[in-house]
């Protein structure tokens, strides 16, 4: 976050704890909710992260510098428009967008610096619990990973469109990373690592 300082972030079902990382963990704060979590996704930049719910709530905080090493955390907004159950969340690389896989296989994109106003729901293309979303260093694409078995590459200027990859794992799809700006590695419930060349459109 500021001065170089490490810390880290994380969910459990009696707190959102945050810890400054020296040559151990130290515990600086835990701030209680009353929800269970299920998935985290920050940005470091903006010292910001979202956490989802079984409840289909997406919480949003911040963190800011109370003193000289001193970090805190507070809790900005929570998005309640969920149609679904929230199965990953993937904030852009400058935290410019977060995007949230459902378990109907939606995802949908929000705008961060407008109040987190909904940007697309047309990345539908899945047919099942979204598991992974990657967003290309450029902030253009984002790539994910269902337990259909699928893998579709979205773009923000064009939501409608898509790339995909079908069947690229027997059993699902677990994890997708970008490899590059051209290559993509997916894993999946069939015990294997792919790699996948495309171009982007």
């Amino acid at each position: 976050m500021n001065g170089g300082e490490q810390f880290l972030v994380t969910a459990t079902e009696k707190g959102i704890l945050l810890g400054k990382v020296t040559t151990k963990l130290k515990v600086n704060e835990v701030l209680q909710q009353n929800y269970t979590p299920t998935h985290i996704s920050g940005c470091r930049d903006k010292g910001i992260f979202a956490v989802s719910a079984t409840d289909q709530t997406i919480h949003i905080y911040s963190a800011y510098e109370e003193g000289p090493g001193e970090q805190r955390i507070r809790e900005e907004k929570v998005l309640k428009d969920a149609q679904a159950a929230p199965t990953c969340l993937s904030y852009s690389p400058s935290g410019r967008y977060l995007a949230v896989g459902f378990s109907s296989g939606k995802i949908v994109l929000y705008d961060v610096g407008e109040d987190y106003a909904v940007k697309t729901t047309r990345w539908s293309f899945h047919t099942a619990r979204v598991a992974s979303i990657t967003w290309n260093s450029e902030e253009t694409h984002v790539v994910s990973g269902s337990l259909d078995t699928n893998i579709y590459i979205y773009s923000v200027a064009t939501p409608g469109k898509n790339q995909s990859v079908k069947n690229a794992h027997m059993g699902g799809v677990t994890a997708v990373d970008w490899e590059g700006s051209n290559g993509i590695v997916s894993a999946g419930a069939d015990g294997t690592i792919k790699r996948w060349e495309v171009k982007l459109e």
